[in-house]
Formats: C-alpha cells, structure tokens, sequence
C-alpha cells in the first residue's frame, strides 16, 4: 500500500486556507496537541495520495505515517512536529473537501498511542 510508504518533505503554507478554531472557541496549544491528527469526513471518490497532498500543504508526514480505512471515511496521520498537526488541524477543520462533492472535515488530536495502532 503506497500510502503507508510516504514520507513527504513539503514547505509550510498555512496561508493559503482560512485558520478554523475548535468546535469549544479555543486553540490547541504545543504543551496538549500531540503531532498525530484523526481526520473523519471523506468522501469518495478520492485517492489516498490526494488526501496526503492536502495534509503536506501544512506540514510533514512521518515515514509510515499515514493510514487510511478502505472505504476512505477517515485517516490519522502523524507530523513530524506538533507545530505541523495544529497548523493542519487549523488549516482543514470545517473544509469541505474535496469542493465539488465532499463534506466538512472533522480534524482531532488524537493520542499517538491510538494512531500507532491502526
């Protein structure tokens, strides 16, 4: 599965899409975000490599540290920083994604217990 085989190196452009707060108002800050996301949502069709080209706008993708479900409903991913995850996370919180068929992306910090396991 080549999805479990990036790692991607990319520049950070936070830029370029609308900064989005969590559902309660607040921002996850460096000392509670941990550097792996779980990110519920998706819609096919869509392929796994386009899924990771969104995540590396913000930040980068451990070696095996992407994995999504077969039927493509979500992903966790872990960044090499945890810096990488909150801009993600603020990046696509609330996106729709893809534009022309999906629905808002739910993104959570999860533990990195939890995303290890799958």
């Amino acid at each position: 599965d080549e999805s479990k085989k990036l790692c991607v190196e990319t520049t950070r452009d936070s830029a370029r899409r609308p900064s989005v707060e969590q559902r309660d108002g607040s921002t996850p800050t460096n000392k509670n975000a941990s550097r792996a996301l779980r990110i519920d949502g998706f819609v096919r069709p869509l392929t796994p490599k386009a899924v990771i080209k969104l995540l590396t706008e913000t930040g980068t993708i451990v070696e095996n540290g992407f994995w999504m479900d077969v039927i493509r409903t979500h992903c966790y991913v872990i960044f090499e920083t945890a810096e990488n995850a909150i801009d993600t996370r603020k990046a696509i919180n609330g996106l729709v994604w893809p534009k022309q068929h999906g629905k808002k992306l739910n993104v959570r910090h999860v533990n990195m217990n939890e995303a290890k396991k799958v």
